[in-house]
C-alpha cells in the first residue's frame, strides 16, 4: 500500500456551542442558591457587573395573589420577580439565619461548667468528635494520646458532657443514649435497666421474654415500653451541627378569588444584577492598548449576556410551571389522588422548547403551593394503565393509594401484596405484583409478616 500526501476539500458537521449559549443553559439548571453563588462569582470577575442585595422586609407581608404572575398556559413574562411570595418564605429566610449549632450549644454549656483548661480542652474535643446524631463514638484513648491526658479525665469529662442539653448527648450507644434521658427524667429503674440491657428483644417484639428478663408483668412491660418509644435516639438531630437549609421556592402558586391559579417567580432573595454602563464608557475611554479594550469589551459583552441569559432564565422557568400547574390542576385542588401522569414530552410540546431544556428548567426547582411545597421534579411521574381502559393514573397516585391501604389495615386483616394488587385492581389500577413489591419497598413499608408483629405487639403496649 503505498501512501501519498493528497489536498482536496471536505465538510465536516459539528455542534459548536457559544459562551453565551453555554453561560444560558448553566444559569437554568442552577438552584437559588447556586445562582447566587455563581452571580457573586461574575461580579467579582467583572467590573461592570453590579449586584444589588435584596431588602429582607422588617416584618413579613401576607402573599398578595395574582401580582405580576402568569396564569395557566399564558405564554408571556409576567414582570420578573415576584417581591411578596408570602409569610412562609420570610419564615424560611429568618430560619436560615437564626439557626444555631449543637456544637455551639454545647460549647457554651461546657464554657460555663469547666474551669481547669486542660478539663475544658477534652470536653471541646468530644463535643468536636459528635456524629450527626450526636452520639460519641471515637476511641477515648485516641482523645487521651493526642492531648496528653489519662483515661480516669477523659471519662469524668464525658461523664459532665453527657449531663448537658439535650438530654442523650454524647452517648456512645443507643442504650446509653435512652439511659441518659430517662436518668435526666428519673425513671431508670431496675426493671428499665434490665429491659435496656436486652434492647435487641424490644425490638423483634418479644414482650413475654422481656417480662420474665425484667421480673414485672406483660403490662408493666408494656408501660416501660411506652416510656422507651417516647425518649429521642437521636438527641444531636434537634440541633444539627450542619443544618440542613430548607430550600426555598422558585415559584408561588396562589388560587385567586375567580378560582383561577396565578404562578410567580420567587427571586426575592437573589439580587439584582446591574450593568454599570457609565463606568464601561469611563474605563473604555482610558484604555489605550489594544488587549486592554478587547478585554474591556468582552466584560461589557459578558455583562449583557448575562442579563439576557437571566432573563430568559426567568421566562423558561415560569412558562414550565404554567404548563405543569394547567395540568395538574386537579391535584392542587383535590390532592395526591388525582396527580396527572406527566413527561417532559408533554410539557416541552406544549410550551416550544426542547425536553432537555424542560429537564434544566425543572432541575433543583421547588414550588409553593396551597398543599405545601414541591420539587418540581414530582409533578413528572410514570403512568399506571387503568384496567377499565379510562384515563392512566401517576405513579405517585398510586403510591399514595398503597400506603392508605395499609394504613387501614388491622393486625387481624394485614394484606399481602397479591391482595394489594386485588385492591388497586378492584379500583381500576391494573398493576403488577412487582410493581406494589417495588413501590411498598420504596416508601419504606414492610412485608406482611412483619406488619402483623409490629400490629400485634401495638396492642400490647
Amino acid at each position: 500500500m503505498k501512501l501519498e500526501p493528497n489536498i482536496g476539500a471536505y465538510q465536516k458537521q459539528a455542534i459548536v456551542v457559544s459562551a453565551q449559549a453555554l453561560q444560558s443553559l448553566s444559569v437554568l439548571q442552577f438552584s437559588q442558591d447556586e445562582l447566587q453563588d455563581y452571580l457573586r462569582e461574575q461580579a467579582e470577575r467583572n467590573p461592570f457587573i453590579e449586584l444589588s442585595e435584596p431588602e429582607r422586609p422588617a416584618a413579613p407581608p401576607q402573599a398578595q395573589p395574582g401580582a405580576g404572575g402568569l396564569s395557566p398556559r399564558d405564554g408571556g413574562f409576567g414582570g420578573g420577580a415576584s417581591s411578596h411570595a408570602g409569610t412562609d418564605i420570610d419564615s424560611v429566610a429568618l430560619l436560615r439565619e437564626a439557626q444555631i449549632s449543637l456544637r455551639d450549644h454545647l460549647r457554651a454549656q461546657a464554657g460555663m461548667t469547666f474551669r481547669d483548661p486542660r478539663d475544658m480542652a477534652v470536653a471541646i474535643e468530644i463535643v468536636e468528635s459528635l456524629d450527626a446524631d450526636g452520639y460519641f463514638r471515637r476511641d477515648p484513648d485516641e482523645i487521651a494520646e493526642m492531648l496528653g491526658a489519662s483515661q480516669a479525665r477523659i471519662e469524668a469529662v464525658l461523664g459532665v458532657v453527657q449531663r448537658f442539653d439535650p438530654a442523650g448527648i454524647a452517648a456512645r450507644d443507643l442504650a446509653e443514649c435512652l439511659r441518659l434521658q430517662l436518668q435526666d427524667k428519673g425513671r431508670l429503674g431496675p426493671a428499665m435497666r434490665r429491659l435496656l440491657d436486652n434492647l435487641p428483644l424490644l425490638a423483634e417484639f418479644g414482650y413475654s421474654r422481656l417480662a420474665r428478663l425484667c421480673g414485672v408483668s406483660l403490662d408493666e412491660i408494656s408501660a416501660l415500653v411506652r416510656e422507651i418509644r417516647d425518649l429521642d435516639p437521636r438527641p444531636g438531630r434537634r440541633m444539627d451541627a450542619e443544618p440542613t437549609l430548607p430550600a426555598l421556592p422558585d415559584i408561588v402558586v396562589n388560587r385567586q378569588e375567580d378560582g383561577s391559579f396565578a404562578i410567580e417567580l420567587s427571586n426575592q432573595f437573589l439580587p439584582r444584577v446591574l450593568v454599570n454602563r457609565e463606568y464601561y464608557a469611563e474605563v473604555k475611554a482610558r484604555s489605550r492598548d489594544k488587549d486592554e479594550k478587547r478585554f474591556v469589551m468582552d466584560c461589557m459583552q459578558n455583562a449583557g449576556w448575562l442579563v439576557k441569559n437571566l432573563d430568559q432564565r426567568a421566562q423558561t422557568i415560569l412558562r414550565v410551571a404554567a404548563e405543569i400547574v394547567a395540568r395538574q390542576e386537579q391535584f392542587l385542588l383535590h390532592g395526591v389522588e388525582h396527580l396527572r401522569p406527566l413527561n417532559l414530552r408533554d410539557v416541552a410540546d406544549a410550551v416550544g422548547i426542547h425536553e432537555s431544556t424542560v429537564s434544566r428548567a425543572i432541575a433543583n426547582k421547588f414550588m409553593m403551593t396551597n398543599r405545601g411545597m414541591f420539587e418540581l421534579k414530582y409533578f413528572f411521574a410514570n403512568s399506571i394503565s387503568a384496567s377499565d381502559g379510562g384515563e392512566d393514573f401517576s405513579a405517585e397516585t398510586v403510591r399514595h393509594r398503597i400506603r392508605q391501604i395499609v394504613d387501614a389495615e388491622t393486625a387481624a386483616d394485614v394484606l399481602s401484596d397479591d391482595a394489594i394488587v386485588d385492591e388497586l385492581r378492584g379500583a381500576g389500577i391494573d398493576i403488577a405484583r412487582r410493581t406494589v413489591a417495588k413501590y411498598r419497598e420504596m416508601m419504606r413499608i414492610p412485608s406482611s409478616l412483619q406488619r402483623r408483629k409490629m400490629k400485634l405487639a401495638a396492642q400490647l403496649i
